[in-house]
Parts: C-alpha cells; structure tokens; sequence
C-alpha cells in the first residue's frame, strides 16, 4: 500500500514506485489517497485498490490516542507493507499503521532533498532502493481504455465539426500563478495554431474556473474551443488521442506526459530536473536566465520542431504498414 497526499502531478510520478513495487514482486499494490485525483490510476489500472485518505476515518492516522475505526483497520491490515509518502519525522503515522495491523512501514519523505541535483522522483527510487525494493524502472505509464478513448476520439471529431484541422490540447492553469505562462500568451498561441491548421482546445479545470477572473476565461473561450472540468480519465483520453498537449508546469503536464502524448511543458521559476513531467516524448520550454517562461515565438519554435518528429513517425509507420495513430 502506498499512503499519499499530493495532488495529481505528484501522484503521477508516484506510479515509479508502484513499479518498482511491481518488478520486487508485489502482487498487489494498493493506494491510499485523496480520491479525486487518485480515481485516474484506478481508471487506468495503474493500482488495484484505492480508499479515499479523507474518508472512513484515516485523518486518525495523524494524530494520536484516536483508535481507526473497524473497516479502515481492517483494510489496512490487510497490507503487509506500507509506503508512507506523507513525510513522518516523528513516526506518528509508522505507528497508527502498525497498530491497525501493517507489518512494516518504510517511509520516504515526499520532498526533494537540499541540494539534490536529480529529479524528485528519482530520490524516492533512491530512498526505497535503501530498503532493499529496487529496479530500473522508466517514467509513469498510464493506459487509457478503449472505451474512454472512444469517446474522447468522438469529442474531438464534434470539435472539428468537419474541418480537416488536428487538435492540440493547451492547459494555461497551475497549482501557482508564479508558474503560470501569461493568458494572453494561450491566446496568441491558440489564434496562430488556427491560424496553421490546427483545432487548439483549452482545458479548464475546477482551479481555473475559480482563480482565473470573468474576462480572461471569456477571452480564452474567444480563442479557441474549450473544455470545462472535465473528468481526468475522459482529459487523459482527450490528450493521448489529440497526441500534442503544451501546458505550464503542472499535473496536467504530467498527466499528458504519461499518456505518451508529445507535450510541451512551460517552466519558470520551478526547477525542471527535479519537476519535470517523465517521458521521451516531453520537451521543456523554459525562458533565459533568470529562470523565466518562455516567449510566444519560442514556444511555436519548439512546436515546429515537436510535429515534424511527430509527422515523421507517422510517415514511418505508414511505410511500414501499421496502423495510422490519430494526430
């Protein structure tokens, strides 16, 4: 059982450590989480189990004196380890877990250490390896199933409305404004993307919808067509059958990275080797010292460069007599 309270970004990355759970012979792995973002992996098979941290009583697991409730007890001693990803100087949570039946808990601290020059996740791998669970294991994978991608190839063929144009889903939110590139930037893009054949589509979330004022969702919604909180499993399908995806440094850039779309991530302040969305197909657009975001005319760049990789492959699997994947 994984224990984690980070929002979809992280957990995503966390899928590196089912993994490594995985190759080191788990037959199950279980996620105990806040189930908004967390429902994804079960979508998606990434775990076998899911019961929501804000549910059945685990706040307990933060304090002390206070007894679990029964069927919170025995879900977990039904696990005989536990990966606490909650961060646990003092032990509080080892012990709660210990005494509702978990044999073992190994703790790994959520947050990049001082000075760590590598990717977070990769400190996790570390930290567990130190535990003697190891293994080369690559950047999250999420499946989509067929029917969510049905549907989502159904949503963008409404979108084009029988305009020969390829969609690209752009993402202007974040858990930080900091880490936000300006809206007016989404704006441009989309308007010069049209303007090149492509059918951009911009997704609004529940952070969005409530953060961004009246007139900048009213000018995103002007320039392109848009998406409003839509189910994470129908965004993973609308990303991976969209195939391009440009977004700020946030989950959903995680999200589209392990979908296996081309996804451009915009960086500003954050650090992207520790940060970044894992995959080969990502590529990271970040502004000149000091660490700033990028122009609009860089990012087209990288674009440019991003959909003739993608053209070529296409190209190649046409003469090599495999299926098309949709653009």
């Amino acid at each position: 059982m994984i224990v984690h309270g980070g929002a979809l970004g992280d957990l995503i990355l966390s899928l590196r450590v089912v993994e490594a759970l995985r190759r080191s012979g788990a037959r199950q792995v279980s996620l105990l989480a806040r189930s908004t973002s967390a429902q994804l992996c079960i979508a998606c098979g990434a775990v076998d189990a899911l019961r929501d941290l804000e549910s059945w009583g685990f706040h307990r697991l933060f304090g002390s004196g206070d007894e679990l409730p029964s069927e919170a007890r025995d879900w977990l001693g039904a696990h005989d380890i536990a990966i606490n990803m909650l961060g646990d100087p003092e032990g509080l949570i080892a012990r709660n877990l210990h005494a509702a039946g978990v044999a073992c808990t190994l703790s790994i601290d959520p947050r990049p250490k001082e000075g760590l020059l590598g990717h977070v996740s990769d400190q996790w791998l570390t930290e567990l390896a130190a535990y003697g669970i190891s293994g080369q294991v690559g950047p999250p994978r999420l499946v989509v199933s067929a029917s969510v991608r049905a549907e989502a190839h159904q949503n963008l063929q409404a979108f084009c409305n029988g305009v020969a144009a390829r969609p690209i889903v752009l993402h202007p939110g974040s858990g930080g404004r900091d880490k936000c590139w300006k809206i007016e930037c989404f704006v441009e893009l989309s308007e010069i993307l049209r303007r090149r054949g492509f059918l951009p589509i911009i997704v609004l979330g529940p952070v969005e919808m409530e953060r961004l004022p009246a007139h900048e969702i009213r000018s995103l919604r002007g320039a392109a067509r848009t998406i409003e909180n839509p189910a994470l499993d129908l965004l993973a399908g609308l990303i991976a059958e969209a195939g391009l995806f440009v977004g700020n440094d946030s989950g959903v850039s995680h999200l589209a990275a392990a979908v296996g779309a081309r996804a451009l991530a915009l960086f500003g302040p954050t650090n992207p080797a520790r940060w970044k969305p894992l995959g080969e197909n990502v590529t990271i657009a970040q502004g000149n010292l000091p660490p700033g975001m990028p122009t609009v005319s860089e990012v087209l760049a990288l674009l440019d460069a991003i959909d003739s990789i993608q053209a070529g492959a296409m190209i190649q699997s046409v003469n090599q007599s495999e299926p098309v994947p949709h653009p």
